[in-house]
């Protein structure tokens, strides 16, 4: 089955993705966003995680989705809507050198 499509309105972080900046990238200076697609359970548990549109560094793409894969939503549609059993919410997630 399809999944849902879920707007940054249905979509609120319970878990936000948990960012480990890769100690390679931080020496080299790379920094950047991953934009994923991530699929989550009904339950808002994140499932799956694909990039949409790389940062530009792989190391980061990899962090981007082993972070997402940790995250957790709390899925919010009108009373009355069918429930689906996947639901899909695309995220960036940005790598930001301080």
């Amino acid at each position: 089955p399809a999944q849902k499509e879920l707007t940054g309105a249905q979509a609120q972080w319970l878990v936000k993705p948990p960012l480990v900046f890769p100690a390679m990238s931080k020496r080299l200076g790379e920094s950047g966003t991953v934009v994923l697609r991530i699929i989550f359970d009904a339950d808002g548990n994140a499932k799956r995680a694909t990039v949409v549109t790389s940062s530009g560094y792989e190391r980061l793409d990899v962090a981007g989705r082993e972070a997402a894969l940790r995250s957790r939503i709390a899925i919010n549609l009108p009373a009355g809507t069918p429930r689906s059993p996947e639901y899909a919410y695309t995220a960036p997630l940005a790598f930001v050198l301080n």
